[in-house]
């Protein structure tokens, strides 16, 4: 549980083919600590990012609190994203902005 959480291992491993499904949360996890404005993200454990799938169909993203406060991001910040995965390939963005202005944090 070095890269995943407990709760993305429970979902993806209840699927029929896991696999496709791992690899697009953990090109979300890079996605992620690569969208953060001060590049702190060398602190930040990968199994600290978590995108939870719900039974709606909907996913959660969210991250350990401890972790949140190591990037510097305000509590303002909205995190924007979009994972897809298809056979071989995994894609994922992240974009974060703030809830005052909307605009990306650069």
């Amino acid at each position: 549980m070095r890269v995943f959480h407990k709760d993305e291992l429970d979902y993806c491993l209840a699927l029929h083919k896991p696999i496709p499904s791992l690899a697009a949360r953990f090109a979300l996890k890079e996605a992620f600590l690569k969208a953060i404005p001060n590049r702190t993200q060398s602190g930040i454990p990968l199994n600290h990012i978590c995108l939870a799938g719900k039974s709606t169909g909907r996913k959660e993203f969210y991250v350990d609190e401890r972790s949140i406060k190591k990037t510097g991001l305000p509590q303002s910040a909205k995190v924007d994203f979009s994972i897809s995965h298809e056979q071989d390939f995994s894609i994922a963005y992240v974009i974060i902005s703030t809830d005052e202005t909307g605009m990306p944090i650069v």
